[in-house]
């Protein structure tokens, strides 16, 4: 048992939780600039070539301004719960294209129960083998799970919105209208720059690859975080160390962190949610050591290495 109180008393006694308006600006810059000009380039060139690559950095860069309304749902960037939502909709929402509200309220399930049975809405199906045979060719899948999850990467975008707007119809209120505006506004957008730039068939066709490409870039983002790692039973009491030993980290090299939006940081981010993710590097060097203290496993590895970790569990699963 393990109350982390030392540890948090090492971390709230120091800056760490101190907000980063500077970053979060500078960030918010530099991925606006690159998701404008991304758009810009379907304007300037009808080389398909050229256009492929300008999908890619599009992707790249709103999916990124998605990994800002991530913060923003955590209240990491604002003091104010109140400028943290209204610029998490704008980001999570208008941009993104994923209802703001609803990653709120599964996220916040899923940090209070990461990897506990049906408690988590992440990925529940992943720790109930009896879920697929529940169904006309689930065994099958099942038994393949190990390879066919990673092709489930390609429809991750598309499952988020259709979770988003089920969100939404259930129980409507007026801030989820305000959230269906934005995803209407936002699938107007993407659909007429492809449209008008391309003409209707190859329009469309850019953008059914652009939400395949979200849901790989965010599959590969979100995957490393849990799966693999401990699972804690149903009917436990959810301790808060429970956090770290759940999650797995990626080695830390800036082009990591900006990729992966400060996720690689994943013990870090699910023991202090509202800490914003600049302070992460410091922050680890305390958790790492108080682990080490205490005998607490600290998972942190390569990306490669924790797709290894992933594959491995995946089969074992597949032969329950």
């Amino acid at each position: 048992m393990h109350n982390l109180q030392s540890l948090d008393k090492s971390i709230f006694t120091k800056w760490f939780m101190k907000r980063q308006y500077h970053y979060y600006l500078t960030l918010a810059i530099i991925n606006l600039v690159g998701l404008f000009w991304s758009i810009a380039i379907f304007f300037l060139t009808n080389s398909l070539f050229l256009l492929v690559i300008a999908l890619a950095f599009l992707t790249f860069f709103r999916v990124q301004i998605g990994f800002l309304g991530h913060d923003l749902a955590h209240d990491q960037v604002f003091k104010t719960r109140a400028y943290n939502r209204f610029f998490g909709y704008l980001a999570g929402t208008l941009v993104m294209g994923v209802s703001h509200g609803f990653w709120r309220s599964t996220h916040n399930a899923h940090h209070d129960h990461t990897n506990q049975g049906d408690h988590d809405p992440d990925f529940p199906f992943l720790r109930d083998p009896t879920f697929f045979k529940s169904f006309p060719g689930g065994t099958f899948i099942l038994r393949h799970i190990h390879i066919l999850f990673f092709f489930s990467f390609l429809l991750g975008y598309l499952m988020y919105l259709v979770q988003s707007l089920q969100y939404i119809f259930t129980k409507i209120t007026p801030v989820k209208i305000y959230e269906l505006l934005l995803l209407l506004v936002n699938f107007i957008a993407y659909s007429s720059l492809f449209i008008y730039t391309m003409g209707l068939i190859q329009g469309i066709t850019f953008l059914v690859l652009h939400f395949v490409f979200i849901g790989i870039y965010m599959g590969i983002s979100f995957a490393p975080n849990h799966l693999g790692m401990e699972e804690i039973h149903q009917d436990d009491t959810y301790e808060r160390y429970f956090q770290i030993i759940t999650s797995r980290n990626l080695y830390p090299w800036f082009w990591v962190n900006y990729i992966f939006g400060g996720l690689n940081y994943q013990i870090e981010h699910h023991l202090y949610q509202t800490m914003p993710r600049k302070n992460y590097p410091e922050v680890a060097k305390v958790v790492k050591l108080y682990c080490a203290e205490q005998n607490i496993p600290y998972r942190e590895t390569t990306f490669w290495e924790s797709y290894k970790e992933i594959y491995i569990s995946l089969k074992h699963f597949s032969k329950s």
